[in-house]
């Protein structure tokens, strides 16, 4: 070949793949044939289509030059060929060279790639780059490099890095970041909530990867009142299990743990979860069954009340899980149960439970009863108990049968019952009573498709154990019901028990096909699945469907199905049927196949405007090839012909919103398209194809619209354009991303704020420069917030914060309080510092609406310290603002105020100045109540000289018992109790106070604390004690959800209380009566 045009006439009837395969074959040939190298270089100064040509070509010459040329083509089609390319055959040099010159999401594709391919050595060469230019971008790259490159630009490193980069560095280099992280918190000067977001960041980055670093992590982190999120918990807990246990169960919000880690949890773990947490595990019991069974029964014999619920009942599930001493015993419990004594369909499941004499006797009445849900279940309670003892199968099939004649539903459940059924319980003996039962739903006139479906289960099930029955028995049940009601049966069987069921089918699927029945034998194919590749006789029939088919819906599934198991025989099917009749174009398997694997037969249909005539048209429809991407796999005459078809369509004036819609989205998807034809678009008189012209632009795979989007600036389409340029924004690199922002004009709002927000996120020092170069000249509210968001991501220069402290001070309130907002994540102690300043100066100004707002920030913050400065003016605001403020400004306090610090010292006056204002001391008591489970660590030590004040004065107990519920370790709190008790200040006062905020204590505390301050206050002398200890009792009953054997055991021994302030009350809590003790007996057979 001597020339680009004689490849390009080698290729252009060829479709994709083979046009690949010839152009990597001539680029093996470049090395030693001249004139083919001069036609390659000839391609790649050509348009986009012959430059992803030459690119092709670089798979067999190896030609990096071009590659690295590649990488900054205006086409994203080329860049992204080039950026697949770069990571196999790019030198290191070179390769750093295009990190470097690389927009970010461009360099974040070649980062993934070389870290894919182990080419660390391109990665410390771009590091070693950026630290020696003092590149911010360094926070980026440095992760991803060897452990060497990592360990020589730490220290750099960690001033530059987010959040986001410590996970990238826990992902990587596990023990460089815990590690530093470890060192961060116990050092003396360690500010914690700058190393919150860290820790987070670390956290999330070691989950997948380092689960056991992971743990550690939360564990030592927990001393410095760190709390994991919680979906990082669910994470580790499916893959760790047992050693997440506890800090799931020390995770206030924690929800329900997945049911299969669950039931690979030690007995000893879940018993912890039942004591501690029971709701977690009791929404959901599938976990129990996944237990080996000594575990299930030492579980039930240890955590039986635990498992049960309010009314001392366990769920079917469980009993029918238990070995058959226990099961039997709980089946005679629960029939003997006073609240179950109204329910009988609730008797009848309990039933399934008993030894089958005893159950049959029970469960006979039934079976004939006139209630036909009482029938049903009696008929699956049948089923159920035969399955735990099959000798008895014989009879109950010989009920079943007799019960032929019963109406549809109770036949259902009949089957329900024989579809859970353990296949293995069945011998050769019983098939003839099965069939015999199977005979008469068939012949029932009200048997309804989800009864034929269920019974197909039934005989599905036994494939593998009587495949020659079964498949026999199937093959009937489809011929007469006409569908195959099993929607996973390709599940359900192999492909040899499909080869035992195919002799038996093919009969049925010929008589339907004989009789145009093609919806059945779709269905029967979709419901086959990918053992069709074992029946022949079926694919035979598809492949007819397909072909000649006059519903398009047929055709179209028989295609896909064909496709998806038998690829082979539709790549030389769907090729025939395009020849045959063009209409198959119509259908979504036909035009997919042909968009993926064979362009060159859509070259004659691409100007249609009009669906070929066929089966699946006249001729008269109007039409246009359904193709919506994948169009880089053209050749670029057939993008051009179809990207005029698509530009007509768009300006027709009379066309549908939706139709131009999805041209114009076509449009920007074609590389070879004709950019001034959507350019006269973005300027005609329609609102509508003017903005989605405008957005096409903006997606254009070069950047030939960007002029147009420029002048779109200009004028009344700038507040459509500003929002379509974003996303081209962040694919340029930050210097042109600069660049065009600065052709913007900044005349209208909605523009400039979108223009400086986007100036901000480029982090630059010229992106900073531009952004306060128009803050002076900024008055619009709207615009000044957006200056002050774009300025978040320069937190690190004085410069900033010296503007922001003059917003705080002179901007208007609604544009001021913006302040508050800025993340603390990326914040070192310095900018913490001057953070609190600018808070000082927000709480010094506005209303208490705009205080409220920077108050609730504040409290929802992770981790903040509170300086003694900004705590003396919490504490003003406690004592004079309005009550939202005065709640807000205590929650602060107690939440992130340290013992023993300046801060605490001004918390314990404030409260000794609000004792005598009842309204103040509430909302103080309300905060506390909030921040409570936040710091169970340090609110008690920063409480106890505050609880000493207050119970020193009787009319204040009352809040001082309450503050003391919540924050107190038990042997604490007794003792204060008892003090306040000797001193006559426990009075009814205290005690109703405590009664109403027993839920909320059991709710803040663990279960041991609370049982423990029970126990010691039941002890006590002092009546009112003894009767918080009813109250402690009764919240922790509520919150287990019945009397276990211990709680029924403390509650009578409150009813023989001296005092009848104490028995009284006890008598009227009502117990349900106490199930049979289980007992340790020897287990039996399940």
């Amino acid at each position: 070949m001597k020339t680009a045009k004689d490849i390009l006439g080698k290729v252009e009837g060829l479709p994709h793949a083979q046009r690949v395969k010839v152009m990597i074959e001539l680029g093996r040939q470049a090395a030693r044939t001249p004139r083919i190298a001069a036609a390659l270089a000839e391609l790649e100064g050509g348009s986009c289509h012959e430059r992803c040509l030459a690119l092709h070509a670089c798979y067999g010459s190896r030609d990096h030059r071009f590659v690295g040329r590649s990488l900054a083509d205006a086409s994203a089609t080329v860049r992204g060929q080039a950026l697949t390319l770069a990571v196999r055959i790019l030198p290191d040099d070179a390769l750093c060279d295009a990190l470097f010159d690389a927009p970010a999401q461009d360099r974040r594709t070649l980062l993934d790639g070389l870290t894919r391919r182990g080419r660390l050595t391109a990665i410390d060469r771009f590091a070693e780059r950026l630290a020696r230019e003092d590149d911010r971008r360094l926070a980026e790259v440095l992760p991803r490099a060897s452990s060497a490159v990592v360990q020589r630009h730490l220290a750099r490193w960690r001033a530059l890095a987010t959040p986001l980069h410590w996970r990238s560095l826990a992902r990587f280099h596990a023990g460089t970041a815990t590690g530093e992280l470890y060192a961060s918190l116990a050092a003396a000067d360690a500010s914690l909530p700058t190393l919150h977001g860290i820790y987070l960041g670390v956290l999330e980055g070691l989950v997948e990867r380092h689960p056991d670093l992971a743990l550690s992590l939360i564990e030592f982190a927990g001393t410095y009142d760190f709390r994991p999120p919680v979906d990082v918990l669910q994470r580790l807990f499916r893959l760790r299990p047992v050693p997440t246990v506890s800090p799931l169960l020390a995770h206030p919000e924690a929800g329900a743990p997945s049911s299969a880690a669950l039931g690979r949890l030690e007995v000893a773990q879940l018993r912890m979860i039942l004591r501690e947490r029971p709701g977690l595990v009791r929404h959901d019991l599938s976990w129990f069954r996944r237990l080996p069974a000594a575990a299930r029964d030492e579980l039930y014999l240890r955590q039986r009340c635990a498992l049960a619920d309010e009314a001392c009942r366990l769920s079917p599930e469980i009993i029918g899980r238990l070995s058959a001493v226990h099961r039997h015993r709980e089946a005679r419990t629960h029939l003997e149960l006073p609240s179950l004594a109204a329910d009988r369909a609730a008797r009848l499941r309990y039933a399934a439970f008993l030894p089958w004499e005893e159950g049959f006797a029970f469960l006979e009445p039934f079976l004939s009863h006139s209630d036909a849900d009482l029938r049903a279940g009696a008929l699956q309670s049948l089923v159920r108990m035969t399955a735990y003892e099959p000798a008895h199968l014989g009879r109950t099939l010989a009920v079943l049968a007799a019960r032929r004649n019963d109406q549809d539903p109770v036949r259902q459940a009949l089957f329900r019952a024989l579809a859970a059924f353990p296949p293995g319980r069945f011998d050769e003996a019983h098939l003839g009573a099965l069939e015999a039962i199977i005979r008469a739903a068939l012949d029932a006139p009200d048997i309804s498709w989800t009864t034929s479906g269920l019974l197909q289960q039934v005989v599905a099930r036994l494939l593998p154990r009587f495949p020659a029955w079964a498949a026999r028995q199937l093959a009937i049940t489809v011929a007469e019901r006409g569908v195959l009601g099993i929607p996973d049966m390709e599940r359900r069987i192999d492909d040899a028990q499909m080869q035992a069921l195919g002799p038996h089918l093919a009969p049925v699927v010929k008589t339907w096909a004989g009789r145009e029945r093609e919806y059945f034998l779709v269905i029967l194919a979709q419901r086959l699945g990918r053992r069709l590749r074992v029946f022949p006789e079926l694919v035979r029939l598809l492949e007819r469907i397909a072909t000649d088919s006059k519903v398009q819906m047929h055709a179209g599934e028989a295609g896909a199905l064909l496709w998806r198991w038998q690829p082979a025989l539709w790549h030389e099917l769907a090729p025939r049927m395009i020849h045959d009749d063009p209409s198959c174009l119509a259908l979504a398997c036909v035009i997919r196949f042909a968009n993926a694997h064979r362009q060159d037969l859509l070259t004659p249909h691409l100007e249609a405007r009009k669906m070929p005539k066929g089966r699946f048209s006249s001729g008269k429809t109007g039409w246009v090839l359904p193709v919506h991407d994948g169009f880089g796999r053209w050749t670029r005459r057939q993008q051009q012909v179809f990207a005029r078809v698509l530009v007509g369509l768009a300006s027709e004036k009379d066309r549908d919103a939706p139709a131009v819609a999805g041209a114009l989205a076509r449009l920007a998807r074609i590389p070879e398209a004709d950019v001034a034809a959507v350019e006269g678009l973005a300027n005609c008189e329609n609102l509508f194809t003017r903005g989605l012209a405008i957005a096409a632009l903006a997606r254009w795979d070069d950047d030939a619209g960007l002029p147009e989007l420029a002048r779109c600036m200009q004028d009344d389409r700038a507040s459509v354009a500003i929002y379509a340029v974003l996303r081209r924004i962040r694919r340029m690199s930050a210097p042109a991303a600069l660049a065009f922002l600065r052709t913007v004009p900044l005349a209208k709002v909605t523009v400039a704020k979108e223009v400086l927000r986007l100036a901000g996120s480029l982090r630059t020092d010229a992106a900073l420069a531009f952004v306060l170069g128009h803050e002076a000249s900024a008055t619009h509210k709207d615009v000044r917030i957006a200056i002050l968001r774009s300025l978040w991501h320069f937190l690190d220069r004085p410069a900033v914060w010296d503007l922001l402290l003059r917003v705080v001070v002179q901007d208007p309130p609604e544009v001021a309080f913006e302040v508050a907002g800025i993340p603390l994540d990326e914040l070192d102690a310095a900018g913490l510092e001057r953070f609190n300043g600018l808070i000082m100066a927000l709480l010094d100004r506005g209303g208490p609406d705009e205080r409220v707002r920077v108050l609730t920030g504040l409290r929802d913050r992770p981790l903040f310290e509170v300086t003694p400065v900004l705590a003396r003016r919490l504490a003003a605001l406690c004592d004079t603002g309005v009550a939202p403020e005065r709640r807000l400004a205590a929650s602060v306090l107690l939440r992130f105020t340290a013992p023993g610090s300046g801060a605490a010292g001004i918390l314990q006056d404030a409260v000794a100045g609000l004792s005598a204002d009842p309204e103040k001391l509430t909302s103080l008591v309300e905060a506390a109540s909030w921040a409570a489970p936040l710091r169970p660590r340090h609110l008690g030590a920063l409480l106890r000289p505050i609880l000493e004040g207050l119970g020193a004065e009787p009319s204040r107990v009352h809040v001082a018992a309450r503050l003391a519920a919540w924050t107190q370790p038990p042997q604490d709190l007794a003792g204060l109790f008892d003090a306040w008790a000797v001193a006559g200040h426990f009075g009814a006062h205290v005690v109703v106070a405590l009664h109403e905020t027993a839920g909320d204590w059991v709710r803040i505390r663990p279960p041991d604390q609370v049982h423990a301050v029970e126990t010691a206050l039941s002890a006590s002398p002092h009546v009112p004690l003894r009767q918080v200890a009813l109250s402690l009792l009764c919240a922790q009953t509520a919150r287990a959800g019945n009397y276990d054997v211990s709680r029924r055991a403390r509650l009578l021994a409150f009813r023989d209380d001296p005092a009848v302030e104490v028995a009284a009350p006890a008598a009227f809590v009502i117990l349900p009566p106490l199930p049979v003790p289980p007992s340790s007996a020897p287990h039996g057979s399940s």
